[in-house]
């Protein structure tokens, strides 16, 4: 969306994407997997700390490896370890299918990573001076919403926090003046952060394999291959982008 991706080139913008920036860059330090990808707001690397080697920037516009819709993802189920969606519930016409799109595509243990805008902020009192721009135009969907779907999908809440507790200037100096308030919001005001930060597992309830069965090493395995959905096949990612990147690359990045 070039809205979007205007108004993060806002001084405001680049505010609120050091702030996501500074989250995620954390979180993603402790992901493991074989694929890790970004679906959304790629104008910043968020998986750029991230020790998983398939790092996949997908979603719409320039700069992405594959073009993707959140509501049709297209990738093979179970095929992804580590799923970042930043501010895609925000500016989703359907939110809860993209966290049903989300849980297939994840692998059992999964992880997903969101980020989105609380409407129980400055910034979501921001809008009612109106809603016509972006990104007041955004959904604005409260935390404990978002918990409440993902626990219908069977994931696990891992962890949750707020960030960007300055209220939304468009000018550096009133921001500049106004940082104080960002050390003192998670300690007086923890929630009443501009963004909140959700990461959670997927849950897969099964049987175990035993005596016969786990005797002739009968197993369920996974592709180690991250695989794209095209119709009626599965091609692997690498197959794809193996023209734009030398086998030694292990970050794919638009930049590279």
């Amino acid at each position: 969306m070039q809205q979007w991706a205007d108004w993060l080139a806002s001084p405001l913008g680049q505010y609120l994407l050091s702030v996501e920036a500074h989250w995620f860059c954390n979180t993603m330090e402790n992901q493991y997997g074989y694929t890790a990808i970004q679906l959304g707001t790629t104008q910043v690397n968020l998986l750029a700390t991230c020790k998983i080697r398939q790092r996949i920037l997908a979603g719409q516009g320039q700069g992405v490896h594959v073009v993707a819709d959140p509501l049709n993802m297209p990738f093979a189920s179970s095929s992804v370890d580590v799923l970042v969606l930043p501010h895609v519930l925000d500016f989703s016409a359907d939110p809860h299918q993209v966290l049903r799109e989300a849980q297939r595509v994840l692998v059992p243990e999964g992880r997903i990573l969101i980020s989105g805008f609380n409407p129980f902020s400055l910034w979501g009192a921001r809008r009612w001076l109106g809603k016509r721009n972006i990104p007041w135009a955004g959904n604005f969907i409260r935390l404990p919403r978002v918990k409440d779907w993902l626990s219908l999908l069977n994931f696990r809440i891992r962890t949750s926090a707020m960030g960007a507790y300055i209220p939304p200037s468009k000018q550096r100096q009133w921001q500049k003046r106004f940082m104080r308030l960002e050390s003192a919001g998670d300690r007086w005001w923890p929630g009443l952060g501009a963004i909140y930060f959700l990461e959670a597992t997927k849950q897969v309830y099964g049987m175990r394999l035993t005596g016969l069965l786990e005797r002739q090493g009968i197993r369920q395995t996974r592709p180690s291959r991250l695989k794209l959905v095209t119709g009626k096949h599965e091609l692997p990612v690498s197959r794809l982008i193996s023209e734009q990147f030398s086998p030694q690359d292990t970050t794919l990045s638009p930049d590279e």
